[in-house]
């Protein structure tokens, strides 16, 4: 089990906030902690990961992980089941420096673009950083089996495996009684992307989340519901 976070901003103490936000999922396994800031665009970006000590030495590489040839920065909580397959194919292209899995999602996306996430079977949450372009991507598996939540306050991206990180961090907070009282009633925990809590928002399931330091865009790149009616406009009873 492992957790990710990070802040966008411009703030002098990104780091303190990046460790308070750790330190609130530390149950995620606390042992392996690794820190990442940088500037970005015209203020700060900080990523951070805990994971256990054992997982970490298993793929012989701490996050977030940095690929300076390529420009990359990658955390990655979960695991990409068909790693070995998709990295026999990109050493076609690239040269790999360690075993681990972080670095295979990192050279797919430098090849593929934003449609490396297509290639990836397995449940994860994704931060990848693209110095190159200065754009931040947060990705969520397709059924939403990892979760990764955000908020904007006061002008900062927060974004964490967990609310409650981002309340670490020092987003107000504050309870949606919109939210609780559809729950109570209707047992419906209401729209895609909703939380109990106002302000802050889950990454749906399938989704990319795009920023720039001065916008946020969200696509969807797997949907359910399409998968199905092509299996049903193709159905044979035969």
């Amino acid at each position: 089990m492992s957790g990710i976070v990070g802040v966008v901003g411009d703030m002098d103490d990104i780091e303190y906030r990046l460790a308070a936000m750790l330190r609130s999922q530390k149950h995620r396994g606390g042992e392996a902690r690794g820190f990442w800031v940088s500037s970005f665009a015209e203020s700060r970006l900080g990523l951070a990961h805990c994971g256990s000590v054992v997982s970490e030495l298993e793929e012989d590489v701490h996050q977030p992980y940095v690929d300076e040839m390529l420009q990359l920065v990658v955390a990655l909580d979960g695991v990409i089941y068909n790693f070995q397959e998709l990295r026999g194919e990109l050493q076609k292209y690239y040269a790999f420096e360690t075993d681990s899995s972080i670095e295979v999602v990192a050279k797919a996306y430098k090849l593929w673009g934003e449609k490396f996430v297509l290639h990836l079977d397995g449940v994860f949450a994704l931060v990848v950083y693209d110095r190159s372009e200065d754009m931040l991507f947060l990705v969520r598996d397709k059924f939403g089996v990892k979760p990764l939540y955000y908020a904007t306050y006061q002008g900062k991206l927060f974004f964490a495996s967990e609310v409650r990180s981002i309340f670490a961090a020092g987003v107000r907070r504050h309870v949606s009684i919109e939210q609780w009282a559809g729950y109570m009633l209707y047992g419906s925990y209401g729209k895609v992307y909703s939380t109990f809590w106002d302000g802050v928002n889950q990454l749906p399931a399938g989704c990319l989340m795009r920023y720039n330091g001065y916008s946020l865009r969200e696509d969807c790149w797997y949907n359910l519901r399409d998968e199905i009616e092509c299996l049903v406009s193709n159905y044979s009873e035969d």
